[in-house]
């Protein structure tokens, strides 16, 4: 009965020193693998990504007086390292939700009201409409900043009640 039991152990042992040694395979899947290289003609600087601007505080009256329009506050997206071999010119496209009584202006909240933000070129203030490309800007090599303005702008059919507002839109560049 000694023998018995000792075969039968060896052929345990051996069975399980062959499996530990021999490989098995399982098929798996297809992996795919995807990119795109582009030529970046321009690197927006970090701080132009995600910003306020801040119009400060105006009166009713001043804005009133001036034709419905607010003073004009600058503000620039800057980009690095453009290369104009790449691209000649940009422009950008600030997305919103547009107003529905200042055609082309951007639409405010908050507890003012009567009013909406008129997007301007930084030069000569040519009015830009939201969610239509500005006026081309030529590129340089190098470093080049994008100037604009914003200004407050009351509603033709509304009372314009005191309060504070905001705006947001984003900004899309299409290079040239």
């Amino acid at each position: 009965m000694m023998k018995i039991a000792r075969t039968g152990w060896l052929l345990l042992a051996a069975a399980g020193i062959g499996a530990s040694h021999a490989e098995v395979e399982f098929i798996g899947g297809d992996i795919h693998f995807t990119g795109r290289l582009v030529a970046q003609p321009c690197i927006v600087d970090p701080e132009s990504q995600d910003f306020s601007v801040e119009l400060g505080q105006s009166s009713i009256q001043t804005i009133q007086q001036n034709g419905g329009k607010g003073p004009a506050v600058p503000f620039s997206i800057q980009l690095h390292q453009c290369n104009s071999k790449v691209a000649k010119s940009v422009t950008v496209t600030f997305k919103g939700v547009e107003d529905s009584q200042l055609a082309g202006g951007l639409q405010t909240s908050g507890s003012a009201s009567g009013i909406a933000l008129r997007l301007l070129t930084g030069a000569d203030e040519t009015v830009i409409d939201v969610n239509q490309p500005a006026p081309e800007s030529p590129l340089v090599a190098g470093d080049n900043s994008l100037n604009f303005k914003v200004r407050v702008e009351t509603l033709p059919e509304s009372p314009v009640e005191a309060g504070d507002f905001t705006a947001s839109a984003t900004f899309a560049l299409s290079y040239q």
